[in-house]
C-alpha cells in the first residue's frame, strides 16, 4: 500500500502522533506550527493551508475556509468553519 500524508489538524501531542502512526501504519502524520497561544483543538490555519498542499488526508476539527479546493481528492466528510461539506 502507497504511504499517505496525513495532516493533523490541531495542536498535538506527542502521544497524539504516536497513537496516529500506531493505528494508522501506512500514514506519515504531519502537524501545523506549534504556537503557544493555541489551545489543544486549535491549529496554526496559515500553517494548515500550507501543508494541505501535500496532503492527502486532513484528521482534525475545523479546515480554513476555501481550504477544501486545496485537497488533491474530494473530502468525504468534515466541516469548513460551519459549513457542511456532505
Amino acid at each position: 500500500m502507497e504511504r499517505q500524508n496525513l495532516l493533523v489538524g490541531w495542536h498535538v501531542t506527542e502521544a497524539d502522533i504516536e497513537k496516529v502512526r500506531s493505528r494508522l501504519p501506512s500514514c506519515d502524520p504531519h502537524v501545523s506550527d506549534r504556537r503557544p497561544d493555541l489551545q489543544y483543538f486549535e491549529c496554526d490555519k496559515p500553517s494548515l493551508r500550507r501543508l494541505l498542499l501535500e496532503a492527502d488526508i486532513l484528521m482534525g476539527w475545523i479546515a480554513p475556509t476555501g481550504s477544501r479546493w486545496l485537497y488533491r481528492s474530494t473530502p468525504r466528510a468534515g466541516i469548513e468553519e460551519g459549513n457542511p461539506w456532505c
